[in-house]
């Protein structure tokens, strides 16, 4: 919406909330009406146990998130159910 970035730049859209790996799963699971029963393994060399997207250059931009998380997910399950 009148938001123009630099040519071949990247720019991460998300929420700013940080959620651990084992969350962002259980909570697809529960938008797609599914109980996962996670069995956790080590963390692989240069893997991540959270997510947190960096999105202060979009904010430059005027970016605001307008869905949280938990719809987020709930919307795409719904998506590609």
């Amino acid at each position: 919406a009148g938001m123009e970035g630099g040519p071949g730049e990247i720019y991460h859209l998300g929420v700013e909330e940080e959620v651990s790996i084992r969350d962002l799963i259980l909570g697809l699971g529960e938008a797609l009406g599914v109980t996962l029963n996670l069995v956790p393994g080590e963390l692989r060399a240069g893997g991540t146990n959270r997510r947190c997207p960096a999105i202060g250059k979009l904010r430059g931009l005027g970016y605001t998130p307008q869905v949280s998380l938990k719809d987020g997910l709930a919307k795409s399950a719904r998506w590609y159910a």
